[in-house]
């Protein structure tokens, strides 16, 4: 496990932002468009933006 980091998502009407915060700075961050197309497809957004920041950094401490 990642000591001390989190993944931070946000999922707007536009796109998923996702990063990775150890307290108060992001050391990465992504974006990707927002796939309104159904709730599953948003889901498969959600975690794919995830996933990457996961095989970048490891498994964090918590996703919020």
């Amino acid at each position: 496990m990642a000591e001390g980091l989190f993944f931070g998502v946000d999922v707007g009407g536009t796109k998923v932002a996702a990063g990775v915060v150890d307290g108060a700075v992001v050391t990465d961050a992504s974006e990707q468009p927002t796939e309104l197309s159904s709730a599953e497809a948003l889901l498969d957004g959600v975690g794919d933006a995830v996933d990457g920041l996961i095989e970048r950094h490891g498994q964090p401490k918590g996703i919020g």
